[in-house]
């Protein structure tokens, strides 16, 4: 849609299913983001991202010497879902803190 260059066509054609599969990884890592910031909880995101970094360094070092940039996508498909994982093993902390949080307000 935005060019009309053949091997820029070409490459989106050769990596368009990475493209396709990161919106549906995204989406958890994403929704969860936006929840902690709304609860003011920044630690999660913080320690989310830091263990998340770890893992796509170390799919890096595995996958890009033997995929090239396919190892590259398939990286950051891994942070992405990881960044979903760790926040979503964050959230019962952050429930029962939200419940508690509305018992002591409504006494």
């Amino acid at each position: 849609m935005f060019t009309t260059i053949d091997s820029v066509l070409l490459l989106t054609h050769e990596y368009k299913w990475w493209m396709i599969l990161f919106p549906f990884v995204a989406f958890w890592g994403l929704m969860l983001n936006g929840i902690f910031s709304g609860a003011t909880e920044a630690r999660p995101i913080r320690d989310s991202l830091i263990l998340s970094l770890l893992v796509f360094i170390a799919s890096l070092y595995v996958f890009v010497s033997t995929w090239d940039n396919h190892g590259l996508w398939f990286s950051f498909i891994l942070f992405t879902l990881a960044r979903s994982v760790f926040l979503a093993m964050f959230t019962p902390k952050l429930s029962k803190k939200v419940i508690q949080s509305d018992f002591y307000h409504s006494i």
